[in-house]
């Protein structure tokens, strides 16, 4: 690789990094208060769950995560909004 080839790679990873932290920063934030936190509980058919996330998210719930239980239906959507 020639040394100008590996400045240009090192521009783009420095700016990608920037463009993240930027985002982290701006990213929505609790003035007071903090957070609050929900778990919702999916069990098979999980038809229903977009329906269920969406009316949450009118009332400012994020979801931040998914988890699953191996061998199971079940599925756990953690949400968060600012207190």
């Amino acid at each position: 690789m020639t040394r100008s080839r590996i400045s240009r790679i090192g521009l783009v990873i420095v700016l990608i990094a920037a463009m993240f932290c930027v985002g982290w920063v701006t990213g929505k934030q609790p003035t007071t208060g903090g957070w609050e936190y929900e778990i919702v509980e999916f069990h098979a058919p999980h038809s229903h769950a977009k329906t269920i996330l969406d009316q949450r998210g009118e009332y400012g719930w994020e979801l931040v995560s998914i988890s699953t239980v191996p061998n199971s239906d079940t599925i756990y959507y953690y949400l968060k909004r600012a207190k």
